[in-house]
């Protein structure tokens, strides 16, 4: 189960058949009521959710003038970040996607990956690739590995990366609820993170595209 954030999603564990709503804060216990039996019900209703939240943001090219225009032959920059909310997570988390959909006027087959990072940690990936794979030996550092994999979805036009906690004895997600490789926020950033990309525009395009 995923938090619903806009362009990235933490993955959580929860103790009972429920799911809450990160971006509002809203419990949908009650529609548990309704889909399962009354057992679920009131077990979703005294049961903890444990949980972390994701709010996150986008940042491109500053381009030039109030219109912010950029070269139509320009490679563009891009950084996303995301964050697990201590005013709102109960938990690390294991799993985090981040998903971005490319605009029609973007080649997608020019999206070159860049460094990524968490935990004030930052990882190179080698120049030019458009896709990535790979483990992280972390367990000394933040107790689990983590698995990386970066690309291009083409069924649905999206930029993608995929980071998920592995416990080292086993080769599979943690069954703690509580590990995972993006701790609960800080003061210093533990629970911050973020990844870098370039694309392209498409070729053949004029002025105001």
């Amino acid at each position: 189960i995923e938090s619903f954030g806009w362009l990235a999603t933490l993955g959580w564990a929860l103790t009972v058949a429920s799911w809450e709503m990160c971006d509002d804060q809203i419990a949908k216990c009650a529609e548990a009521r309704f889909e399962h039996n009354d057992y679920y019900w009131e077990e979703c209703t005294t049961a903890t959710v444990v949980e972390p939240c994701d709010p996150n943001e986008i940042v491109g090219p500053p381009g030039f003038s109030d219109d912010r225009f950029i070269l139509a032959v320009d490679s563009m920059p891009y950084i996303i970040y995301f964050e697990n909310d201590s005013a709102f997570a109960t938990a690390a988390a294991q799993r985090v996607t981040v998903r971005q959909k490319v605009h029609s006027n973007m080649n997608l087959f020019s999206f070159k990956l860049q460094e990524f990072g968490f935990s004030n940690m930052t990882f190179q990936i080698p120049n030019g690739v458009p896709n990535y794979s790979t483990t992280l030996d972390l367990t000394d550092t933040l107790g689990v590995d983590v698995q990386v994999t970066a690309g291009i979805d083409i069924v649905n036009r999206e930029f993608f990366w995929i980071l998920q906690a592995i416990d080292k004895n086993t080769g599979v997600p943690p069954l703690d609820p509580f590990a995972g490789f993006l701790a609960i926020n800080d003061s210093i950033g533990s629970g911050e993170g973020f990844v870098k990309y370039t694309v392209e525009p498409m070729a053949g395009l004029i002025t105001g595209d």
